[in-house]
């Protein structure tokens, strides 16, 4: 600020005193909140902020007595200050965020630990402590990015020097090939055929058949719900998957996967219906099937006049839109389904997820063939990213070789 402005007024919003940074100054129309609710501590803090933004507009030093007292206390103290700072500031969820990873933090280090003795490899040892609590990289990063902002906070009000805010900001994200701390490789998950076969009574035929081809063609739930004639490529009994668009496309990796026996089995009776770069499994069919199949198992007691035919036939798809294809999220709200039906009948299924099937599959491959082959299988470059879909003590997925064919 070139010029001083006059001293705003000090409001309160909500129990919350705040007041706005004037005319000229960076942070121009925004609110500074005061940590605290009393009206005397308000007041003060008011003034101490005003005071600061006075000093550096006419390029003096900022007195360290204006500060607030809490400058030197322990770091849990300035924790609660800065949660109450923000609390107007973020969504609920997202201030639960700050609060959790900061409380990590204080655990980690102690309540009473200095603010200012805070160092960068401070903040390295509790990265390689949440390494060892098996957080994935992604975790770490966002954890580490909220303590750095903390720490800016905490260097704007004076609380801790600027010198160790700038030193975290040096720190460069956690990265998984990093040897010196390495995430741990994140398990999907796996379910096996048998395990996934029971829940076939309880969802409609179509995506019974979904299930099945992604199971043995080890695709993502989403190359199933795209999956068209176009991408098949049938030489006698071998059937070749190449997809248009997948996951590493843009990584120049083809995807190429050869459709076992049970996969093609499942996939005849739908190619009849559609051709060309029509979708296979569509949700408008797969509900004609399961109100069709369903009406057959209902045992009636009285009699089903032409009448009732007649009016269910008009109810059929009365108001009722259907999209082209399936979804990763629709396909799978539709397993949920399932497990919903199995459970409201009495039936005992293990719980599983679409993403699961990829996890059975490679699992069944690599005992049998081995984790190159299951690498392979899947599509992937690497086989240390293949080792997270693989459950190898999972007794239930043994099988004969022969059903790989």
């Amino acid at each position: 600020m070139t010029q001083i402005a006059k001293q705003p007024r000090l409001g309160w919003t909500n129990g919350r005193p705040y007041s706005t940074y004037p005319k000229g100054h960076p942070h121009q129309g925004k609110r500074e909140y005061f940590p605290t609710r009393d009206q005397d501590e308000a007041v003060l803090l008011h003034a101490q902020w005003w005071a600061q933004i006075v000093l550096q507009a006419t390029g003096g030093e900022v007195p360290t007595d204006t500060l607030p007292q809490s400058a030197a206390a322990g770091i849990r103290e300035i924790v609660d200050l800065y949660l109450s700072a923000i609390e107007m500031e973020y969504s609920r969820n997202e201030h639960k965020n700050h609060r959790l990873d900061l409380h990590k933090l204080c655990t980690h280090l102690g309540d009473a630990y200095p603010i200012d003795a805070v160092t960068d490899l401070t903040l390295e040892d509790f990265r390689t402590a949440q390494v060892k609590e098996g957080r994935t990289v992604g975790v770490i990063n966002k954890r580490t990015n909220r303590i750095r902002q903390f720490y800016r906070w905490a260097a704007k009000r004076g609380h801790v020097g600027r010198e160790v805010s700038s030193l975290l900001a040096e720190i460069k994200p956690l990265k998984v090939n990093k040897k010196s701390c390495v995430a741990p490789v994140r398990h999907m998950g796996a379910v096996s055929w048998e395990d996934a076969k029971q829940l076939f009574p309880f969802v409609s035929p179509t995506i019974r058949a979904m299930i099945t081809v992604q199971f043995w063609g080890g695709m993502r739930a989403d190359e199933v719900c795209r999956l068209t004639p176009n991408q098949l490529r049938v030489d006698g009994t071998t059937w070749t998957y190449i997809p248009d668009e997948h996951k590493t496309d843009s990584h120049g990796r083809p995807l190429v996967k050869i459709l076992p026996e049970p996969a093609r089995m499942a996939l005849v009776p739908y190619l009849e219906h559609v051709t060309g770069d029509e979708y296979i499994f569509t949700p408008k069919r797969s509900w004609t099937e399961w109100k069709s199949e369903r009406g057959r198992k209902v045992a009636r007691k009285t009699r089903k006049y032409p009448s009732e035919g007649r009016l269910n036939a008009k109810r059929s798809f009365k108001g009722r839109k259907f999209v082209d294809r399936y979804t990763s999220d629709t396909y799978a709200q539709a397993i949920n389904y399932g497990h919903a039906r199995a459970k409201k009948w009495g039936e005992n299924i293990p719980k599983w997820t679409s993403h699961q099937l990829r996890g059975g599959m490679a699992t069944l491959v690599d005992k049998h063939l081995g984790a190159d082959a299951a690498r392979a299988w899947l599509g992937h470059s690497d086989v240390a990213v293949t080792e997270g879909y693989i459950h190898r003590e999972t007794e239930t997925l043994v099988q004969h070789l022969a059903d790989l064919e």
